[in-house]
Parts: C-alpha cells; sequence; structure tokens
C-alpha cells in the first residue's frame, strides 16, 4: 500500500514538473518576438528605463559603481529611486557579465534580464503555492493566473 502511494507521489510530481516546464515553453514562444527577435519591445516604462539601465550597465561594465546618473532629470543619484535596486539582484550581474563577454546590444540584456526576473517570479510564485495549497489543482489555477495575467502586463 505504501508503495502504491508513493509511486502515486512521484508520478504526480513528475506530471507537475513537465505541465510547469510546458508553460515555461509557452512564455518563451510568447515572448520570443521580444527576446529573441528583436521585433518588439517591452512596454510600460521600458523606454524610460532604458536610461538607467543603460547608465547602471555601461557604468559597471567600464568598472566603477554608479552612483550619479546624468541622463535622468538632468542629473540625480543613481539609487535615490528605490524601484531601480531590483538592477541589484544577481541575475542582472550575470547578463551583464554575458554582454561583455559576448558583445551583446544593452537593449537587449535588458529585455533578456525583464523576462529572466519574471520567469523567476513565476517560478517563484508555483513553488510558494504548491507549499500553501493542499490541492495541486488549486496551486496550478493560481499559478497560470497569475502567470498570465501578469504576462500581459509586461507585454
Amino acid at each position: 500500500m505504501r508503495t502504491r502511494v508513493k509511486n502515486r507521489l512521484k508520478l504526480i510530481n513528475r506530471a507537475a514538473t513537465i505541465n510547469v516546464a510546458i508553460i515555461f515553453l509557452v512564455l518563451i514562444g510568447l515572448g520570443w518576438r521580444v527576446i529573441g527577435s528583436q521585433e518588439k519591445m517591452f512596454t510600460h516604462d521600458s523606454l524610460i528605463d532604458y536610461s538607467g539601465f543603460y547608465y547602471f550597465s555601461d557604468s559597471l561594465l567600464k568598472g566603477h559603481f554608479p552612483y550619479w546618473n546624468p541622463y535622468t532629470n538632468a542629473g540625480e543619484p543613481h539609487f535615490i529611486d528605490w524601484q531601480l535596486t531590483y538592477r541589484l539582484m544577481p541575475i542582472a550581474f550575470i547578463w551583464l557579465f554575458l554582454a561583455k563577454v559576448f558583445h551583446f546590444s544593452l537593449l537587449t540584456v535588458m529585455h533578456w534580464e525583464i523576462f529572466s526576473i519574471f520567469i523567476f517570479f513565476c517560478l517563484g510564485c508555483y513553488l510558494f503555492f504548491r507549499k500553501i495549497f493542499q490541492s495541486k489543482i488549486s496551486a496550478y489555477v493560481a499559478f497560470i493566473t497569475i502567470t498570465f495575467s501578469s504576462l500581459s502586463a509586461i507585454f
């Protein structure tokens, strides 16, 4: 009896992993025109945010920490806005390292960074929902809802 329950749980966990992987492949498929072919851009504040991203990236790639941003509001301290501190996440430094090594455009790197942060957000939400919900179906529904409702906010 116990082995039957363990085998069933393994099948459920394997199916859950496959379902989440399929959803992430759908996300990559939906975002391909942004992250792959560069036909489109993320909307909302991406054009406004690019000046700060460019300054941050360019400063780090040149070897100094970005304190003063001359491109925003005729100059201001770069991290005066607390919303810009997401650039200090490790994924940002990984993308900047890859940009330096492979000579990627900073606009491309900005889009890849935004998309990868979104993927990590979705994965974290899924793991959180698996932890707090008793039913796997409830976790899937909540995961799909937050994934595709927040996806519309960034595209």
